[in-house]
């Protein structure tokens, strides 16, 4: 439910303040039947942020011999209002810098502030360094990305297909070709769009003769509206799945908790019957006995096995120790079983010393 306001959230941002330009016209961005879709805005539609179509500027790589990037910047601050840039990255020689040129007539058109971002730079955000993005339209517009930021080109009769672009920009024949269309294009724009570090939507701005009160009440006043929706709907969204987690880690402590104290016992166990093997076999039982001694085992907690003279001598806890006396009396193999000491009682439990011996007729036959 979290997930479903904060789209419908995101979804009225992006049909009032996100649009696309191609071909002269402005595209607003609606949803429908759970798609994203472009449709021809309405006359007076003015969006904070606009996605430039291939068509509408010119892009280039250019390398900088510098490697301070503040100084690159105020270079670059220097140049013409429509031209916008992207410090890609720094080699040896200096800082490599994209550089997208809007059309004059574009910045005619724009009365207003807002941020051109180009179609190239958003969709370039989710390709490998070796991928070509294909858009088909009207016609084709080709991207990817390579160690100089970067590069696309619209459909010509010099770049007629994915292959003339890659040999175009000296990429390999390596690398996934991605073709997308119009109608999943504004989808794609969106997903980008939350890749875009904060930093280069200011890069992106273009100011009018606006007075900045007017621009804070028209755009970043819905946008900061926007972002504390977003902190709510993600604030609440966290502290569900937070406590979500929090349970289900006690679960599982609980099933570890059990699960150790499982393991505790059945190494008790192993330790107390090698413990009687151990002294069993010193006493050269007969097979007999092991399995008179392995059915005491079930009731009794031995705390100590002797063998005195020719009498064998139990020391141990049971619930009731007369019990076994009377197992033990009625075993053909054992006589003269009886309690050494008086039989001592705490709790559940009582401790008793029993000794017997084994019919040494019997231990012949064998």
């Amino acid at each position: 439910m979290i997930k479903n306001k904060y789209k419908k959230i995101l979804l009225a941002f992006v049909s009032k303040y996100i649009g696309y330009y191609y071909d002269g016209n402005y595209f607003e961005i609606e949803l429908v039947n759970q798609d994203l879709l472009f449709k021809k805005a309405v006359k007076n539609f003015s969006p904070l942020i606009i996605i430039v179509s291939r068509a509408h500027y010119s892009e280039k790589s250019v390398s900088y011999p510098i490697d301070d990037k503040k100084e690159i910047k105020k270079l670059l601050q220097l140049e013409s209002s429509s031209t916008k840039f992207h410090i890609f990255s720094g080699t040896e020689s200096g800082t490599i810098v994209n550089k997208w040129f809007f059309q004059e007539k574009l910045s005619q058109l724009i009365s207003h502030f807002c941020i051109l971002i180009p179609e190239s730079f958003i969709l370039a955000l989710s390709l490998n360094q070796e991928d070509v993005l294909i858009v088909n339209g009207d016609s084709k517009t080709f991207i990817t990305r390579t160690n100089k930021g970067v590069a696309s080109a619209c459909q010509s009769a010099m770049i007629s297909d994915a292959q003339h672009f890659k040999m175009s920009v000296g990429k390999s024949e390596n690398g996934a070709t991605i073709d997308i269309n119009w109608q999943s294009l504004p989808k794609n724009i969106i997903k980008n769009l939350l890749k875009i570090p904060p930093e280069l939507y200011w890069t992106f701005s273009c100011f009018s003769k606006q007075s900045p009160s007017k621009i804070f009440k028209k755009f970043l006043l819905p946008a900061l509206s926007l972002f504390s929706m977003y902190l709510a709907v993600t604030s609440s969204y966290l502290l569900v799945k937070g406590n979500s987690i929090t349970n289900q880690l006690e679960t599982y402590k609980e099933k570890v908790t059990v699960a150790l104290e499982i393991e505790n016992q059945l190494e008790t166990e192993l330790k107390k019957n090698a413990d009687y093997y151990m002294a069993l076999t010193d006493f050269n039982l007969r097979p007999e006995m092991w399995g008179l001694f392995l059915e005491l085992t079930k009731t009794v907690q031995f705390t100590n096995i002797r063998l005195v003279g020719e009498r064998y001598v139990f020391r141990g806890e049971t619930k009731k120790a007369t019990e076994i006396l009377a197992f033990l009396d009625a075993n053909k193999n054992v006589t003269e079983a009886k309690f050494d000491y008086p039989v001592q009682k705490s709790r559940d439990l009582e401790f008793f010393v029993i000794s017997f011996l084994i019919e040494q007729e019997q231990n012949n036959d064998l």
